[in-house]
């Protein structure tokens, strides 16, 4: 519950943080400065149709060939947060984008598991 709390106070700002894991569903994200793990939904990286390769832990976009790596660098910008409470998440609306790879970020869902 802190960490919804927190994250309440904090809508509107962006975050930088690191692909932690590639999953068929989207991305989770480490993030940097607040040490919280949230998963941005494949259907939120960006408009395009987002494959998973599993044997490379890659989601890449069908027609545009933009490719979301473990580890790769990203910046997360947090626009609202819900909670939900049959499963202890934070749920927040965020845009993503790779900080070197493009200036517009894409909407994004970000899901903060509580720990």
């Amino acid at each position: 519950m802190a960490e919804v709390l927190y994250m309440q106070d904090r809508i509107g700002e962006v975050f930088s943080g690191s692909i932690s894991a590639v999953v068929p569903f989207g991305i989770f994200v480490a993030l940097d400065d607040v040490f919280i793990e949230g998963l941005v939904h494949v259907s939120d990286l960006g408009q395009d149709y987002f494959h998973f390769d599993e044997k490379t832990h890659a989601m890449l976009g069908e027609r545009t060939g933009k490719r979301f790596r473990l580890a790769d660098r990203v910046r997360v910008q947090l626009v609202r947060v819900v909670l939900i409470t049959t499963r202890s998440t934070l749920d927040s609306l965020a845009k993503v984008a790779p900080p070197t790879r493009r200036k517009n970020p894409a909407q994004a869902a970000l899901i903060i598991p509580r720990s």
